[in-house]
């Protein structure tokens, strides 16, 4: 999986876990109130959900404006890899060639890994350690539901092709 829809989905995981049980869109705003990008509903939800102090809510704030920051040229270094290593693979490069593309993607991801562990890491200076349990166990349940996901999805397709085996069946009995 690209690196950045890993972190995107990081990102988008923790916004899913931390928000209410009602949907964002479900509930009225004023104007002024709406979130205008995906990272201020996260912190939007993060602050309500964890109860953030307003000095919290600003070290949070700016530890996530650092990370995506950071992350955008790694994310970007990341999906250029992805990029040439798919290519040498459609033009049957040789060995030596992967080797290399594959040794680059593995460095660039191991960066990127390496920024997400900073930025998981800068909220044990900031959040208590009650706040940082809440936000492992929501992290958990959205991982397991993304795992649900992956699998009925899966089950889908496969039943999908199952079904196409047997229309193929019944038109060469035909």
């Amino acid at each position: 999986m690209n690196s950045w829809i890993r972190t995107s989905l990081v990102v988008g995981a923790l916004s899913a876990a931390l928000l209410p049980s009602r949907s964002l869109w479900a509930a009225p705003q004023d104007a002024d109130d709406k979130p205008k990008s995906r990272s201020e509903m996260f912190l939007k939800h993060m602050r309500k959900e964890l109860d953030l102090s307003d000095a919290q809510f600003d070290k949070v704030k700016a530890a996530f404006e650092d990370h995506e920051k950071a992350a955008k040229p790694l994310e970007r270094k990341v999906r250029n890899s992805e990029i040439k290593l798919k290519d040498l693979v459609e033009d049957k490069a040789g060995d030596d060639d992967l080797n290399a593309a594959l040794d680059s993607l593995s460095a660039a991801r191991k960066d990127l890994r390496a920024e997400m562990d900073k930025f998981h890491e800068s909220f044990d200076g900031i959040l208590t350690p009650t706040q940082r349990a809440e936000i492992a166990v929501k992290m958990h349940e959205g991982w397991e539901a993304r795992m649900q996901a992956e699998r009925s999805a899966w089950e889908h397709q496969r039943w999908e092709r199952k079904n196409e085996e047997e229309k193929d069946k019944d038109k060469s009995k035909e």
